[in-house]
């Protein structure tokens, strides 16, 4: 669910429920189970376990209904997570084709059959262990391109998104706990098992070496009376 609200009014901009379907090990979109819009590709809510610096990473961007490739552009710490971030930028796109009151347009046409155009750089701060995504911020633009003023654009839209630091602190804590369950899972257990299972091992043969020497041991008995 998501609500863009006017601060300065209270009125409501947008307001949108969209269901994401992925697979859960991968980050990847799946296409099914009465998603909506549908069908959508790439990475949806998190990156894949274990992510990597030079992979570039499609993320998809509902508003332009298709997936953009990422880069890596550093490390940063982020509520105490030491995190990849990762960059992706929607260049110029077509996403509709509307008709509109002429006037939106400053002219006197009843109508007007407009194209309406879209760029956005979104920027995600991962934890690259588990791939969730700590934070995230957009920058974005939507225009009208005006169909009789050539060069002309009407701006629709132009903001700037961010999570609070009150989120991020709350995926923050989420996920520190999920990557310290990882790390015990993937590396404390298979090491520190893998040596116990070795010194058990070792033990258990030394047992069974001594067990038939010590059967081997001649026994004296006390000799009997005549």
């Amino acid at each position: 669910f998501s609500r863009t609200v006017d601060l300065s009014t209270g009125g409501d901009v947008t307001i949108g429920i969209s269901t994401y379907v992925m697979d859960r090990h991968t980050g990847l979109a799946v296409n099914c189970c009465g998603q909506d819009p549908s069908p959508k590709e790439g990475h949806l809510l998190k990156f894949p376990f274990g992510v990597q610096q030079d992979e570039a990473y499609d993320f998809w961007d509902d508003t332009a209904g298709r997936a953009f490739p990422t880069r890596f552009t550093g490390t940063e710490e982020v509520a105490g997570i030491t995190t990849y971030r990762f960059v992706s930028e929607v260049p110029e796109t077509l996403i509709s084709t509307e008709t509109v009151p002429g006037f939106i347009l400053g002219h006197e046409e009843a109508s007007l059959e407009v194209e309406r155009f879209y760029t956005a750089e979104t920027t995600l701060w991962v934890e690259p262990i588990t791939g969730a995504i700590i934070k995230g911020s957009q920058t974005a633009r939507q225009w009208f391109v005006d169909p009789i003023t050539p060069g002309r654009d009407v701006v629709l839209q132009d903001t700037s998104f961010t999570n609070t630091d009150e989120s991020v602190q709350a995926t923050a804590d989420r996920v520190s706990d999920d990557v310290g369950k990882l790390k015990l899972v993937t590396l404390w257990i298979p090491v520190v098992g893998g040596i116990a299972g070795i010194i058990l091992a070792v033990a258990g043969l030394w047992a069974l070496v001594r067990e038939p020497a010590e059967r081997s041991e001649p026994r004296t008995e006390p000799a009997s009376a005549v």
